[in-house]
């Protein structure tokens, strides 16, 4: 199901602020009500967003017999799960037994995984000085969280509880973005020297 948890809305709300073709979507979306569903499945249709609503799952590995003739007296899958921040995730296995609903295949699982710390709070005095630093930097621009649809390591820090961000400075277009981790990655030349600057503007106004 849709989840819109505090670092989702807000997100969504500085996108909508940007405008841009999902804008109209999102802020059905962030009304809620009727209209707020079908946007929300509208808005899934793009695997991009549907892993920011959502928790999402896929099947990565799959492992089965031993020789091409032989049938197999066993078979592994290997589910990748992208759980949003928050979730009880004892209850999302138990979901995801509910689903299979077959006693003679069993969920493993490594109980070191099932931590689940909250997101880094959007209200924060790194946030305010990203606000203060962008507005000299790159004025008019939206400083807003980022709900990841990948894994980060932050979440090591925030289990211990320390607040943790990452920092996308670089001026970008649509384009750069759809190509992270790609085999293209890469960002525009003239996207370095205004990152390193504003990064070490901001080094000094967080250290203050």
């Amino acid at each position: 199901p849709v989840e819109l948890g505090e670092t989702t809305r807000t997100m969504l709300a500085g996108v909508a602020q940007a405008g841009g073709p999902e804008a109209k979507l999102i802020k059905q979306l962030l009304a809620g009500g009727k209209a707020g569903k079908r946007a929300a499945a509208t808005l899934s249709k793009s695997p991009h967003f549907n892993a920011l609503l959502r928790t999402t799952f896929v099947a990565t590995m799959l492992e089965a017999g031993t020789r091409v003739n032989v049938l197999p007296s066993r078979a592994n899958a290997n589910v990748n799960c992208r759980v949003l921040p928050g979730v009880d995730l004892r209850g999302f296995i138990k979901q995801v037994e509910a689903w299979i609903a077959d006693p003679a295949v069993k969920v493993i699982y490594d109980e070191a995984d099932l931590e689940s710390p909250h997101a880094s709070p959007v209200m924060h005095p790194f946030f305010e000085a990203v606000r203060k630093v962008s507005g000299s930097h790159f004025p008019g621009a939206i400083v807003m969280p980022v709900m990841s649809p990948g894994a980060t390591d932050s979440r090591f820090l925030r289990a211990m509880g320390i607040p943790a961000y990452g920092l996308l400075p670089f001026p970008m277009i649509r384009e750069d973005d759809r190509r992270m981790h790609a085999a293209d990655e890469r960002l525009p030349v003239a996207a370095f020297e205004p990152a390193l600057k504003f990064s070490y503007d901001l080094l000094l106004e967080a250290c203050r």
